[in-house]
């Protein structure tokens, strides 16, 4: 459809640069030192404008929320929600960065256990909707067998709407309920 989806080779070939330049940038500090510190820093996380409204409206119709995100924890995904006003018992399913460590998204392998986690808590994976801001990621859930759509607006998603089927995009989170209850 226009952009190629990078295979796992490349993928994994980002993170060693990354980790590199982390050893050239703080020689006398491990990649584990630099994360330790990177996920230190509190930034205040900062939901998608409507995503609130969005999930609140979904949750009282019955739809299961879940989440996978590269976040590290459970309890970051759970203070992050807090932080944005979202009740993180609305969450049913919380896929992290540790549930698929030693992968990371957009790798299949990430993916793979996504899908695995999903069937296991009860969620039928070819209901599952995943709503993504990066090509990658929405090409990676579609191959994994999950149904995604792309949400426009982030830098992860600028230019890409060309890229996906029209009935896949969104232009903001408020769509997010129509879009639900009318696919599903």
């Amino acid at each position: 459809m226009g952009l190629e989806v990078p295979d796992d080779e490349r993928i994994a070939s980002c993170y060693d640069y990354a980790r590199e330049m982390c050893q050239r940038l703080f020689p006398e500090a491990s990649a584990d030192k630099f994360l330790e510190i990177y996920y230190a820093v509190d930034i205040p996380y900062r939901p998608v404008d409507g995503a609130k409204e969005a999930l609140d409206f979904l949750s009282s119709s019955g739809v299961m929320i879940w989440t996978f995100t590269g976040a590290r924890t459970r309890e970051l995904v759970r203070q992050r929600s807090i932080q944005a006003g979202i009740d993180p018992s609305l969450l049913y399913l919380i896929i992290t960065g540790a549930e698929t460590r030693p992968y990371k998204k957009p790798h299949r392998k990430a993916w793979e256990i996504c899908r695995r986690e999903i069937r296991t808590s009860g969620i039928e994976p070819e209901k599952a909707l995943f709503v993504e801001d990066s090509l990658e990621n929405y090409h990676r859930a579609r191959e994994s067998g999950l149904q995604a759509v792309l949400l426009l607006g982030s830098p992860n998603s600028r230019g890409y709407e060309h890229h996906v089927p029209p009935e896949d995009v969104l232009h903001s989170m408020r769509q997010l309920p129509e879009f639900a209850l009318r696919r599903y």
